[in-house]
């Protein structure tokens, strides 16, 4: 089989809505095109069809002959109708493309359908004219058929007259292997008015397990869709002969107005069948320049982080010039998120897809979206999911109280001596962990606000490193991960017995990528020029000496100091952290009295 892709693609830039900070980054990325096949030769050679026709009419004689014995009637004088041969289960809106039909122009070279068009074929190099109905399977044709998604099933009741099977059944096309030139597999039943319909190029071993000469239902399996025989990629040949061995076409049109044999009522689908078969929505753009057999790239995917490639993607059969397509992405609260337009100007494409990519925004809301297309009168949709992932932040901080000038860290004796509770110590969030990793100086709050005088909408307590970065649980890491949605936020970071402080400005966060916030860069960087004190030259941290929480070091905090004077530990009024409350803390306080935070 030789698949060949012809692919439109080119820049465009869909209209974003401005109107809304959540609106999607547009990426020039928009392609698809028709699903071209191309074949060069027949299902059976003229030779082979006739050594199968002799073949069914033996096979005919003697099943006459068995159901003559056992006193039933093969043979009624009324014809019978015709369901659909194909069947599936999957959730998609669509699983085929009509293709090649009967031609009816007996001139090789010269093609006519049923509706005078030329949606079939012949070879003027084989005296011989396409004598059937071919079922392509799309999209993902090979994927289709390796999980055994679309059935083949008996069109009429009858008789299995023959079956064909163990044949290779991944044919593709213009080299078809040594093994394959002599035959396909294929089921064939025979009908109580004396025709014929031949189900062909069906999947190795698939095929239904009642025997030659069980009757079979209308609806009733019969195989999976394959590529065995003279094919191209997986496809169903569906060919009818009455009880004089003459091909019919079940399509009613201009050209076969009146066939013996025709589709039951809301069976015969209409020539210009137009649908949608798939939305979806993928990682990238789906490959199918892959070679055959090997399936397309679907490269789908349903769940998606804020900040990932997401591309939409629509697949046709039928799709005619001037039918418009309208397009909708809903966020979850179903608001419209984008929507845009479509159209082709070619007169018709037999299989077509066409898709869009964008990087969704950092803020994406969580939540299930709705990929939405409308088409003909009909709506088409695929769910698809916006996870939510925790903002991330990176924040540097010194404390006052623990702080070395001379190594430019913070002493760590609370955690060498074992003094560092593994639970942390502020009520918003008493979170615990396992053990203290080392380098640890001590538990500080981090609180995101939405605005500067707004309550904490996020509060996690966190570890102070040495270092002053606020490291995840593991120690190492200076990347902390927050719940909440990605935003513009005031960073306040509370220490147990430090003044309060809060980023000067709003900070946008997100859980795709942070950038370092470091408080101790200047006095620029804390809200209000307040709060905040010079522990040596260019560098910046909390003020110690608050036991209280209240904002300010007063005399309730030396009250505090002098009913803990002398003990040893995890201590309130430890304001250095050196595992005890002693005189170098009072020293603290006194410096520092009076002091308050910046923070409103």
């Amino acid at each position: 089989m030789k698949i060949l892709l012809t692919l439109i693609i080119f820049a465009l830039i869909l209209p974003v809505l401005l109107s809304n900070s959540q609106a999607l980054i547009p990426k020039p990325t928009f392609g698809g095109g028709e699903y071209i096949v191309k074949r060069n030769y027949f299902e059976l050679t003229a030779d082979q069809q006739n050594i199968l026709l002799i073949r069914l009419r033996k096979k005919i004689e003697r099943l006459k002959e068995k159901l003559k014995k056992d006193n039933k009637s093969e043979k009624t004088s009324a014809t019978y109708i015709l369901n659909w041969p194909l069947s599936s289960s999957t959730a998609d809106y669509g699983y085929h493309a009509m293709k090649y039909y009967v031609d009816h122009n007996m001139m090789y070279g010269q093609l006519r359908d049923y509706m005078g068009g030329a949606r079939t074929y012949d070879l003027p190099s084989v005296p011989m004219n396409h004598r059937g109905t071919d079922f392509f399977l799309w999209p993902f044709t090979w994927h289709k058929m390796n999980n055994n998604e679309v059935q083949v099933v008996a069109a009429a009741p009858g008789w299995i007259l023959a079956k064909d099977d163990g044949y290779f059944d991944k044919v593709c096309g213009e080299n078809p292997p040594l093994q394959n030139l002599n035959w396909w597999n294929a089921v064939y039943l025979y009908h109580e008015d004396g025709s014929m319909t031949w189900y062909g190029h069906l999947k190795s071993g698939s095929l239904t397990h009642k025997p030659i000469d069980a009757y079979v239902l209308a609806g009733e399996f019969l195989g999976i869709v394959g590529s065995a025989g003279y094919s191209w990629e997986p496809h169903l040949h569906f060919e009818i002969h009455d009880e004089w061995n003459t091909i019919v076409d079940p399509y009613i049109g201009p050209v076969n107005r009146n066939p013996i044999i025709t589709w039951d009522t809301g069976q015969q689908r209409p020539y210009n069948d137009s649908a949608i078969n798939k939305v979806m929505t993928h990682s990238s753009p789906p490959d199918f320049s892959v070679p055959c057999p090997k399936p397309a790239i679907i490269n789908d995917k349903d769940n998606f982080n804020p900040g990932d490639s997401l591309y939409v993607a629509a697949y046709y059969r039928d799709q005619l010039a001037g039918q418009q397509s309208q397009y909708i992405i809903y966020r979850p609260d179903d608001s419209v998120f984008e929507s845009w337009t479509h159209s082709i100007t070619e007169e018709y494409m037999f299989a077509s897809y066409w898709y869009w990519g964008w990087e969704l925004p950092l803020d994406a809301p969580a939540g299930a979206w709705k990929f939405e297309v409308l088409y003909e009168s009909n709506t088409y949709e695929h769910t698809f999911y916006v996870n939510e992932i925790p903002l991330l932040a990176q924040i540097k901080i010194f404390l006052e109280g623990p702080y070395n000038s001379d190594t430019d860290e913070m002493y760590t004796i609370l955690e060498l001596n074992g003094d560092l509770p593994t639970t942390a110590p502020y009520s918003e969030d008493p979170r615990s962990i396992s053990s203290i990793p080392a380098d640890i100086t001590d538990w500080v709050l981090v609180q995101l606000r939405k605005s500067a005088t707004g309550p904490a909408v996020v509060s996690k307590s966190s570890l102070l490193h040495k270092n002053g970065k606020i490291v995840a649980d593991d120690g190492t890491s200076g990347e902390i991960s927050m719940d909440g949605d990605a935003g513009e936020y005031y960073i306040l970071i509370r220490h147990r017995n430090h003044l309060p402080v809060m980023s000067a400005n709003a900070i946008s966060l997100n859980g795709v990528n942070s950038t370092l916030y470091n408080f101790t860069s200047g006095e620029e960087q804390f809200y209000g020029f307040d709060g905040s004190i010079e522990i040596k030259p260019n560098v910046w941290g909390m003020i110690a000496g608050d036991t209280n929480n209240d904002g300010g070091v007063y005399a309730e905090d030396y009250t505090q100091y002098r009913i803990s004077q002398g003990a040893e530990g995890y201590e309130i009024s430890d304001f250095n952290l050196d595992g005890g409350v002693y005189a170098e803390d009072y020293t603290i306080y006194k410096i520092n009295q009076g002091l308050e935070s910046g923070i409103p």
